[in-house]
């Protein structure tokens, strides 16, 4: 068809409205890429390993041609698969600066009737733009707290209420302490933690507040960006004040479920903040099993930490609110509905089908607020069928629940999603697991989800994001239904390269 030169601009309005290919390696794609893409490299790592050598050696010349000599044959291949990701023929390229790399795909593929939209400038134009975002000022509020003072799950309330929100912990894939990062996945490349936060920072609208939670340089090993810290330190901070016994018992109820030898580890870290003395006690607490004692320990270290940190602010700059005051003051007459969603995939790129029932949800059905990572997981029911990735979504709908599952059914199937019998294999499945805190009982819905409670791969991604929530006809927690359930298919983490 035709190949039409893009400005970013452009790609940035309409990046959801068609799929996006980086045509990088696989390497340059994982140091950092524009969000949403899918990598389908011309030249993987050895190969551009070896079309450089041989122009440090020979000349452009002589590289281009050993370029050409070594994709040549994958030529087939790279039409198959974009025409499964992209039937409709329509599709959104680029490279590093939008030279060779993405020419060469952008011909093979308008050549096989698509139209593709090439990046000018390539990744390299989204890079430059994503480091100008985060110099940008924003109406900031900070939301604070010591440690246990349940900050994200007020920044999701939040933004269940219309507020703007950026969850920089979220987005960082870490809680932001010591022992933030068990039972998570790897966070990401610190070049990508700044491309997925230029992305949700250039979204905010400046004249309308947005919050973030009162973080320190670093979420785990990624250091904030300095103009955006530098916001959050002068920017007002809403202190909340909350009991320390509330704060330890929320502590407990969440990390205190966690493996004893993570939470050694994890506590090894601080050794020399704690101190000798202190370090050798928190352990021996952690072996007897008196996980309270362990958390007296490090609590006191992080509510000191907490306190000289905030000394250096302007106490002028400051409100100090208990929660039940947040909550009044910031609750919205129109808040939308919270909706749980669990998405699953084994056949086909299941990332990027994954991806694109994520992206039509945001559109169809409501703001997404949070999701969990991947996990990968054995199929249920029949189980002679590849393994499934699995993901819980939260959303924000004004949607009635018989709506969200008429949408999420829509999605289905213009994901490709056909129901011939129970428990095939599917391009994209997406189940209501909960509405609120209704229970609906109806021939075509039923909430809660009747099956949620029995199904590891269902609990463990609710518990990564709502640990303590409530089933409303169970009367137990995400967590105390993990505890309890006695599934036994094997469900991991999705490690993404």
């Amino acid at each position: 068809m035709a190949v039409q030169n893009i400005p970013l601009d452009f790609l940035l309005s309409q990046r959801l409205t068609l799929p996006m290919l980086d045509v990088r390696s696989e390497g340059e794609f994982a140091s950092g890429h524009i969000p949403e893409a899918y990598n389908l490299p011309i030249l993987n790592n050895e190969e551009r390993r070896q079309v450089g050598i041989c122009y440090k050696e020979k000349g452009n010349k002589a590289a281009v041609l050993l370029g050409y000599e070594l994709v040549a044959h994958k030529f087939k291949d790279y039409i198959k698969e974009v025409f499964e990701m992209a039937p409709q023929k329509k599709i959104f390229i680029y490279c590093w600066r939008g030279g060779l790399r993405s020419s060469i795909m952008a011909d093979l593929l308008k050549n096989a009737g698509f139209t593709v939209y090439r990046l000018q400038g390539g990744y390299k134009t989204y890079r430059n733009w994503a480091l100008a975002q985060l110099t940008t000022r924003k109406n900031i509020q900070v939301l604070g707290g010591a440690t246990g003072s349940q900050k994200t799950g007020l920044l999701y309330w939040l933004a269940l209420q219309g507020h703007q929100v950026i969850d920089l912990e979220g987005l960082a894939n870490h809680r932001g302490s010591a022992f933030g990062h068990i039972g998570l996945g790897n966070q990401p490349s610190h070049e990508q933690f700044e491309n997925l936060l230029a992305l949700e920072w250039s979204k905010a609208n400046p004249m309308k507040p947005l919050w973030l939670e009162d973080e320190s340089r670093m979420i785990g090993k990624l250091n904030l960006p300095k103009a955006i810290y530098e916001q959050i330190r002068e920017s007002r901070l809403y202190k909340l004040d909350i009991p320390a016994d509330e704060r330890m018992e929320y502590i407990l109820q969440t990390y205190g479920r966690m493996p004893v030898e993570a939470l050694a580890a994890a506590t090894e870290k601080l050794k020399r903040r704690l101190g000798d003395e202190n370090f050798r006690l928190a352990i021996e607490c952690l072996e007897a099993g008196d996980k309270k004692g362990w958390l007296d320990f490090v609590m006191a270290y992080y509510d000191k930490t907490y306190l000289h940190g905030n000394e250096k602010r302007d106490k002028e700059n400051t409100t100090l609110l208990d929660k039940p005051a947040f909550l009044e003051k910031y609750k919205s007459t129109t808040p939308l509905h919270s909706v749980f969603l669990l998405l699953g995939s084994n056949v086909g790129k299941r990332e990027w089908m994954l991806q694109q029932a994520e992206t039509l949800i945001g559109q169809q059905v409501g703001r997404l607020i949070k999701k969990s990572n991947l996990y990968a997981t054995k199929a249920w029911g029949n189980t002679e069928q590849p393994d499934f990735l699995n993901q819980v979504l939260l959303i924000g709908t004004n949607l009635s629940p018989n709506e969200v599952l008429a949408k999420a059914l829509e999605i289905e199937q213009q994901l490709g999603r056909r129901r011939h019998e129970k428990w095939s294999p599917r391009t994209i499945d997406i189940d209501l697991l909960f509405y609120e805190h209704q229970v609906v009982e109806s021939e075509a819905l039923t909430i809660p989800h009747p099956h949620l409670h029995e199904r590891r791969f269902t609990l463990i991604p609710l518990a990564e994001i709502t640990p303590l929530s409530q089933h409303p006809v169970l009367k137990k927690s995400m967590l105390e239904l993990l505890d309890e359930c006695e599934d036994g298919l094997e469900v991991n983490l999705h490690q993404i390269a």
